[in-house]
């Protein structure tokens, strides 16, 4: 499966299978492996970025988040793919701020806002998504007017631009709200929920929802509308109700069960304790467990039990000073995996050139192709072009090679091919590359050489075929294999200033030189004149 069928797959592999997290991570693992194999960065850049996302969605593994994020970022900054280039680094974003990273995730959101801006390739949501994050990230900060400055320009676009997605103008919403409470301003906090009343139950996103109606609760709650509050956040957990997939709600249930333990219902804020208890236990992340403890330290200390109060703060100081650890121990991993990121992408650079010179190379002779050769013309007409250089030709035929064929086997045809190739690659310089034409063809591109250097080439190559007395009985001269060549050394000029006039010129040549007998080198030259003034381009070499 090539590039193209290979991201369709992962894209359909996130579409059909995007809660259920074993299979996702097997079936992307057999693309990172075909990644590997044939070098290409584009595939096992976007299969690390869907790991990501799928760690982050489904599974909440932040430090897993984090690592293939990274490995996305590095391989991906590696193609032309500006919308995963984008992808990857708000991914990354994201994974730094579930480390607590807030600078990091910062620089993260900003470099993909700038590359979301400048490629057309990335579109309105690209833009409206980082731009939230960036506001997310100044909240979590603590810069409120910066956030909410944010937050605002984001939604104001959104509505503009996108009015009918109502999953992300929830989410816009919602956070816009969050940071209106945080200012204190709850009437305008609630003002910009209740704008999308009628229509949030609808939105498909559940995840999303319950945001909103939690968001709602603390609000009211912080109004002393309690009875609401209550109603609202009610419908939240009714809408979590059997998800173990919560990672998403953590730090807004985490806010709630403390609004809640402050207004002396307990019975509600245990309820949320639980959903954080619950996941905590399940990813044993320090972070979660922190969430957690710090619920129950405040619920105990409200309840009046100060014995559980004093134990539990006792285990939260552990954790806090376990998490110290593990961020220093984080920063050494992050600096490991891009080290082990650098190498990988050195690895497979060299697997890309290794694929790349096998793929442009002929199987028997071990010349350059034919498609190869265009690419080399092209760059040396162009370097020639611009130094006011030549571009030459070398265009090389084997004297009666069908015959040698049907005489003596195509085993030793193919001998003599190689034998030809041989002395071909042996003139290669940085400035001559040799092809593979077609059966018994040659062709040789050369820039900035004199017409004698050029001429020079040829010999030697004659000189070496003659030399090897490689037998041949149906060719007249010698009864040897011999070679014809046709060659042309020129400035670039509107007749020369493509492969295709190159050839030409180079293949006139050869063909006076068949004419005259074979076993010869003919130079073709538009400026040569015979004793008579009358212009005569084809000039015999002695070979």
């Amino acid at each position: 499966m090539d590039t193209e069928q290979a991201m369709e797959k992962l894209s359909r592999l996130w579409t059909d299978h995007g809660t259920d997290l074993t299979k996702l991570k097997r079936e992307i693992g057999k693309l990172i492996k075909q990644g590997r194999e044939t070098g290409d960065f584009l595939l096992l850049g976007a299969s690390y970025y869907y790991l990501a996302a799928a760690n982050w969605r489904i599974g909440g593994e932040r430090d897993a988040v984090l690592l293939n994020a990274i490995k996305a970022t590095a391989l991906l900054e590696q193609t032309k793919n500006y919308r995963m280039i984008a992808r990857s680094n708000n991914m990354l974003g994201i994974a730094y701020l579930g480390q607590e990273n807030y600078q990091m995730a910062l620089d993260s959101y900003n470099k993909t806002y700038q590359i979301a801006k400048k490629h057309r390739s990335c579109n309105v949501h690209d833009r409206l998504i980082t731009l939230n994050n960036i506001a997310d990230c100044y909240y979590e900060m603590g810069d409120y007017r910066s956030s909410l400055r944010v937050f605002l320009r984001c939604l104001d676009e959104a509505n503009r631009k996108t009015p009918e997605n109502h999953i992300n103008i929830t989410l816009y919403s919602v956070n816009l709200a969050n940071n209106y409470e945080k200012l204190g301003n709850y009437e305008e906090a609630l003002s910009v929920l209740e704008r999308i009343s009628g229509w949030v139950d609808d939105v498909e996103m559940k995840m999303w929802v319950c945001l909103y109606y939690g968001r709602k609760a603390s609000i009211l709650y912080a109004m002393g509308r309690i009875s609401e509050g209550n109603e609202c956040a009610d419908k939240a957990l009714a809408i979590i109700d059997g998800d173990s997939d919560t990672y998403e709600f953590h730090k807004e249930f985490e806010e709630l069960a403390h609004t809640l333990i402050d207004c002396g219902d307990y019975e509600r804020a245990m309820i949320f304790a639980k959903i954080l208890k619950d996941y905590s236990d399940k990813s044993g992340h320090t972070i979660d467990l922190l969430m957690t403890c710090r619920v129950m330290a405040h619920y105990y200390s409200k309840t009046g039990d100060h014995a559980l109060a004093l134990s539990t703060y006792e285990e939260l100081n552990r954790l806090y000073e376990m998490r110290t650890i593990e961020t220093k121990a984080m920063q050494l991993t992050i600096l490991k995996k891009i080290k082990e990121a650098g190498r990988e992408i050195s690895k497979l650079n060299k697997t890309i050139k290794a694929s790349e010179e096998t793929a442009s190379r002929d199987p028997l002779s071990g010349l350059l192709n034919r498609a190869a050769l265009l690419d080399t013309a092209s760059e040396y007409i162009n370097a020639a072009a611009k130094k006011r250089e030549k571009v030459g030709a070398v265009f090389i035929d084997i004297d009666h090679f069908k015959e040698c064929n049907d005489t003596y086997g195509h085993a030793k045809g193919d001998e003599v091919i190689r034998t030809v190739a041989a002395a071909c690659l042996a003139e290669e310089t940085s400035c001559v590359r040799f092809a593979r034409y077609g059966g018994d063809e040659f062709f040789g591109i050369t820039h900035g050489l004199k017409d004698g250097a050029v001429v020079d080439i040829a010999r030697r190559i004659c000189e070496k075929i003659r030399s090897a007395n490689i037998p041949n009985v149906k060719n007249p001269n010698g009864h040897i294999i011999t070679l014809s060549v046709g060659l042309m050394n020129s400035g670039v000029t509107k007749t020369t200033n493509t492969i295709i006039d190159i050839v030409n010129c180079a293949d006139k040549a050869l063909y006076h030189a068949k004419e005259s007998g074979r076993n010869a080198i003919v130079l073709f030259d538009f400026e040569h004149r015979d004793a008579e003034g009358r212009i005569s381009p084809y000039i015999s070499i002695e070979p």
